[in-house]
């Protein structure tokens, strides 16, 4: 008996570990922070969506940990995403760059896909 349970405990901690997302841990952490966030920010962090004026929280929640930070001293941030995609014809790279300005606000986003 006490197999059984530690077989299922086993393939439980398998299955979780396999399932957990970091961005909807952060999305869910998010949401019960702000409970009443506005249903159309609420639409574009669920479908991954960012834009200008997003706090750092709201991209966190939409996308997840960027691949690099830097912080400059006077308090603006920028924040690389890098993504690898291909199609029928080729492989490329996506590099996402986000800048903050001193506030948290988003205030830029540049797109670079690389071969």
């Amino acid at each position: 008996m006490s197999r059984s349970i530690s077989l299922t405990l086993i393939g439980l901690l398998i299955i979780g570990c396999a399932a957990f997302d970091p961005k909807l841990a952060y999305r869910n952490a998010y949401f019960k922070a702000y409970p009443q966030t506005d249903p159309a920010m609420r639409a574009d962090i669920e479908q991954g969506r960012i834009k200008t004026g997003m706090t750092r929280e709201q991209v966190l929640a939409a996308w997840g940990d960027p691949s690099n930070r830097v912080q400059y001293d006077d308090g603006t941030e920028m924040w690389t995403y890098r993504w690898y995609e291909s199609d029928a014809i080729s492989a490329f790279e996506k590099v996402t760059t986000l800048h903050f300005d001193r506030h948290g606000t988003l205030e830029n986003i540049s797109i670079i896909k690389m071969n």
